[in-house]
């Protein structure tokens, strides 16, 4: 998801993404529950700023599983 705020002194810009695997035999031949790795959610997002130059990008990012 984006999100784009115009400003006075240019645009503050907000990105928010999540992405998400299930649970998977990592070996394929074997029902071994140490070969499955667990489902995992991957959180990622930002706030920038630029101004209306294009002269300066200014982001500050966040991560999480």
């Amino acid at each position: 998801m984006d999100y784009d705020l115009p400003v006075p002194a240019g645009i503050v810009e907000f990105h928010g993404d999540v992405r998400y695997t299930d649970e998977y035999n990592t070996w394929g031949r074997d029902n071994d529950p140490g070969f499955v790795r667990d489902s995992v959610a991957l959180v990622n997002g930002h706030i920038a700023f630029q101004n209306g130059s294009d002269r300066y990008d200014v982001r500050l990012l966040r991560g999480a599983t």
